[in-house]
């Protein structure tokens, strides 16, 4: 840990748990080797959690004052007992997940709105390419022009949110769109006038449906009025003055892309690498510190969402600015803010780096020699026994001579012990 990346009371917090997390680790490997170590994620909460600057008010910062009362309970008890250290943790996780709830409820409710801002400009830009595929370069009457700028614009704007480009209603609408395209030129035609007349009481009435379905700040009545009013007069044989059909533009090409799904973790090195979920540590305007998640992840111009830790404060920043806070220092990426699970693995993998160490020759040269200095004591050391036993073999063949003369065959003694 950085003791720059924390304000002094922050740091303070985190360097009490040293001692008691170092003596709980010598009788609990598994903080070693288990990400689910129940301490080790106390650690990884903890730290994250403390970069953020304590809120400013009278009363403090209440995610400090529950983070002191968890150190000072381990700190005051480790002593006596070791394994206090996992009961608090157990209770600050509790803690941790309740302020974890609040945070995710925050962001399914952004989720939710830029989900529905990017398909609201997706779908304004399939209705602006349909409408002006089939009515540019065609005369319209004023009434069947407003008619379709205004109140059949938003029919389909709501069909393509709801129903996207490959729904019933959608393909419905693209087919009435084409022959309300149509109907002032086909009109003109004697022979096609008479189709329009047998068609027309079906096309009213799917126009209404889907105006009913779709049209919620008037009534369907006066939604419908223009298109009645029009349609009417043409199939009855009046022609209106018309004029070119002007193409519709858009306000906006940019669109929003969401990005639903979080990437494999791993470590951030750049804000390409950042992904939906990740940290990063904020420099404010007041110059105080603010761990942000990201949330909405956008392609181009559109901005990125990010939301603090208490899900009261969302920050948007464009690419170009985060890039420029990136360089600046006002931005540092933390990317999922497992600071004891990522020391644990780079220390892990620098000791697999380590090459095993090899005896030096000489060493090896010397223990050779030693092993046949061995080897020749042995040997001389094996003489000396064969020729003491030769020895005392020829001894004792002498003393059983002279006792076969003097005492005769010991056959028949008697042996008695001293």
């Amino acid at each position: 840990l950085e003791k720059g990346g924390f304000d002094s009371e922050a740091w303070e917090l985190i360097a009490k748990t040293k001692i008691p997390v170092l003596k709980l680790i010598i009788q609990d490997l598994s903080f070693l080797f288990s990400p689910r170590n129940i301490a080790r994620k106390f650690l990884n909460n903890l730290t994250l959690t403390l970069i953020s600057s304590p809120a400013t008010n009278t009363s403090g910062d209440p995610s400090r004052m529950a983070f002191a009362g968890f150190v000072d309970e381990i700190v005051s008890k480790y002593e006596a007992d070791i394994s206090v250290v996992n009961t608090v943790c157990i209770d600050a996780q509790a803690w941790f997940a309740g302020n974890r709830q609040r945070l995710e409820i925050v962001q399914e409710k952004v989720v939710r709105s830029e989900s529905s801002k990017n398909k609201k400009v997706v779908a304004e830009t399939r209705v602006v390419e349909l409408i002006n595929k089939y009515f540019t370069g065609t005369d319209q009457p004023e009434l069947m022009e407003g008619f379709v700028v205004d109140v059949w614009r938003s029919v389909l704007r709501t069909i393509s949110i709801e129903d996207g480009d490959q729904g019933a209603r959608w393909k419905r609408a693209v087919g009435l769109t084409e022959s309300m395209a149509s109907f002032y030129s086909s009109c003109a035609d004697a022979i096609n006038i008479e189709k329009y007349q047998r068609f027309l009481p079906t096309m009213m009435k799917s126009v209404k449906m889907l105006i009913v379905d779709c049209i919620k700040d008037r009534s369907a009545e006066d939604a419908m009025e223009p298109f009645e009013l029009i349609a009417t007069a043409l199939v009855a044989g009046a022609m209106p003055e018309s004029k070119k059909f002007t193409p519709l533009h858009l306000v906006s090409n940019v669109v929003d892309v969401y990005e639903r799904k979080v990437a494999i973790s791993g470590e951030c090195t750049s804000l390409g690498d950042l992904a939906v979920g990740d940290w990063v540590r904020i420099v404010t305007a007041r110059n105080t510190i603010e761990a942000c998640r990201l949330t909405v992840k956008s392609d181009g111009d559109a901005p990125w969402i990010f939301i603090n830790q208490s899900g009261q404060k969302i920050a948007k920043k464009t690419r170009e600015e985060l890039e420029m806070g990136f360089s600046q220092g006002t931005l540092k990426i933390i990317g999922k803010g497992l600071w004891v699970d990522d020391f644990l693995t780079h220390a892990f993998y620098d000791l697999s780096l380590v090459p095993k160490t090899a005896f030096p020759e000489k060493e090896v040269v010397r223990e050779s020699k030693n092993e046949s200095e061995v080897e020749i004591v042995l040997k001389d050391s094996l003489s000396n026994v064969d020729n003491c036993v030769k020895e005392n073999s020829s001894d004792v063949q002498k003393i059983d001579c002279d006792a076969k003369e003097n005492y005769g065959d010991f056959e028949n003694l008697t042996l008695i012990k001293i």
